[in-house]
């Protein structure tokens, strides 16, 4: 049995599968800036209530009622949240983009989860502050980060595998 065959068997496709991971994710954060950002159109009254939102607005501000937070905050934090939604998807996309050409493409990997992730861990923070724990996804979101992440750094390139 020639073992550079049982070799390329094993690991054939891994390169489209971490393709995948940075295209889903890309498609993840996008899908979800676009819905929360029509959200805080609607929340501000300038769409009139398209029916593709998240309604996430409402749902952040029924949290922070816990401590009578003013409308400023409310904002503040939603429009974070778009921010990095929008940055994460980019810098998916571009990591996504280089890493199919077989580029160097791990500061924008790397970039582009550590941004992500980060916003996960401030609505982990932000669970435990406003007692919102009906919000636990957040815990499961960055867990399938931190897998997904922990792959592309650990599945072997295909100049790795001999």
């Amino acid at each position: 049995m020639n073992m550079n065959n049982y070799s390329d068997n094993k690991y054939y496709g891994i390169y489209f599968i971490k393709v995948g991971i940075l295209f889903f994710f890309f498609l993840w954060f996008s899908i979800a800036f676009s819905s929360n950002f029509i959200d805080f159109l609607n929340s501000l009254g300038i769409t009139n209530e398209w029916r593709f939102h998240s309604g996430n607005y409402d749902a952040v501000k029924k949290t922070i009622q816990i401590y009578n937070a003013p409308q400023s905050i409310l904002n503040f934090l939603f429009y974070s949240d778009i921010l990095i939604q929008a940055t994460s998807a980019l810098l998916f996309f571009a990591a996504f983009l280089s890493f199919f050409r077989k580029r160097d493409a791990w500061r924008l990997i790397n970039s582009a989860y550590g941004i992500s992730m980060a916003l996960w861990a401030i609505f982990l923070i932000i669970e435990e502050i406003f007692i919102a724990y009906s919000y636990e996804a957040a815990h499961i979101r960055l867990l399938l980060e931190l897998v997904s992440f922990l792959l592309l750094h650990l599945l072997p390139d295909n100049k790795n595998i001999s």
